[in-house]
């Protein structure tokens, strides 16, 4: 499989601006100090759209589920902002909608695991979106990726 960022640019035109768009979102995620939070949940909302509003492109969702990973990856309160803004349904969708790419399961699945390890709440709303049989029928199809186990 293809890593976080290693991607090959965009082939498609019309996949070329959402792509720049979840690139520069997710390098506002990972900002720090009082001001970036705040333009981090904003970021997180608009990333959110990009990925709703570009279900179809694979690239655009593989990079918008590698920068969840990465933000979920950065504290239990940034794991929960991604619950909190609707990122556990938008990844499922992802996951969902290119079950047969391991380069969007395995971001995916990274992503919802540091949301569910940030609380019981978390969990709970991966459970209330049917997460748990997602996660079975990934695990199952990519079963010899080890990313995703």
């Amino acid at each position: 499989g293809v890593a976080c960022g290693e991607g090959e640019a965009a082939s498609a035109a019309s996949a070329a601006m959402p792509l720049a768009a979840v690139g520069l979102l997710s390098a506002a995620l990972l900002l720090r100090g009082d001001a970036a939070a705040a333009a981090a949940v904003e970021a997180l909302k608009a990333l959110l759209g990009a990925m709703k509003a570009h279900r179809a492109l694979e690239d655009v969702q593989q990079e918008g589920c590698c920068a969840l990973a990465a933000y979920a990856g950065t504290g239990v309160d940034a794991a929960k902002e991604v619950a909190r803004a609707g990122g556990v349904k938008t990844l499922l969708f992802a996951m969902r909608t290119h079950i047969r790419s391991g380069e969007v399961q395995a971001p995916g699945v990274r992503a919802l695991r540091r949301v569910a390890a940030a609380s019981q709440g978390c969990r709970g709303v991966l459970v209330a979106a049917n997460g748990v049989a997602m996660l079975a029928s990934v695990m199952k199809r990519h079963d010899a990726d080890p990313a995703i186990q």
